[in-house]
This record gives C-alpha cells, structure tokens and sequence, in this order.
C-alpha cells in the first residue's frame, strides 16, 4: 500500500506500508505503523527522526463537489448557502455528506460551478446584492 507524505518544506513524497506492530495501544486504540519513503527533490535535505505528514486515505478515491464550511449556514436542521446569481445573494438549502477537511461534502443543491457566499453571509438576506472577490 503506498501513501503520499509531505515534508515541512512543502515538498510531496511517497511511503510504502511496511508493516502495522500488532501491539495496540488500549487508550487511544492505534498501532504502530512502519512506511519506508521514496523522497524526490527536497528544498532542505530530510533528517533522521524528522516529522512527516502522511495523508492516509480514508476510503477509496472517488470525484465530490464541495462547499466550504464557511458558506454554510444552519438554520434548525436545514443547511443553507447563499449563491450568487447576476450579483445578487440567492439562498439554497444543500444536502452535505461527509465533512473533508475545512469543506463539507454536497449531495445536493449545487452545481459545479456554483459560486457561494463565504465571508459575510451570517448578515446576507436574499436578493441582496453581492461583489465576488477574484484575488484569491
């Protein structure tokens, strides 16, 4: 099984899994599991005992849409966004999946595409008219 990894000067690498100790840990129930790393270009040469960070996948690879958990809004059960139609601030209830990172999965209510609302959208009401900010 291999996986990526990442250094502290931004560089991406691999590891393959060399083994998992069959010892686990009663409190935080984890083991120990042993990489062995194929590193590329480095910007700093890697040091013995250096910290890395793994990205071990948690189910099988797949395409999503996503939102920003920004843009959501909870009202009672219903998640909401505002997107923006012709300037103006639009409010769509959503469907999320599973949540990755800093962003929620979208099931339903968007479209790829779709440009939302994510600094500000606490004070929006509908029609509301809106500057999308192109300096990202």
């Amino acid at each position: 099984t291999s996986v990526g990894l990442a250094l502290d000067d931004g560089t991406a690498h691999s590891a393959r899994l060399r083994a998992v100790l069959p010892e686990e840990n009663l409190l935080t129930r984890t083991r120990v599991a042993r990489f062995v790393p194929t590193f590329g270009d480095t910007v700093i040469p890697p040091a013995t005992g250096q910290t890395v960070t793994v990205h071990v996948p948690a189910g099988p690879r797949r395409e999503a849409l996503s939102v920003h958990k920004d843009a959501v809004i909870k009202r009672g059960e219903q998640d909401l966004v505002y997107v923006v139609v012709d300037g103006a601030a639009k409010l769509r209830p959503v469907r999320l999946g599973e949540a990755v990172g800093a962003r929620f999965e979208v099931l339903e209510g968007l479209a790829e595409g779709d440009q939302v609302v994510t600094r500000g959208n606490e004070r929006l009401r509908p029609d509301d008219p809106v500057r999308v900010d192109t300096a990202q």
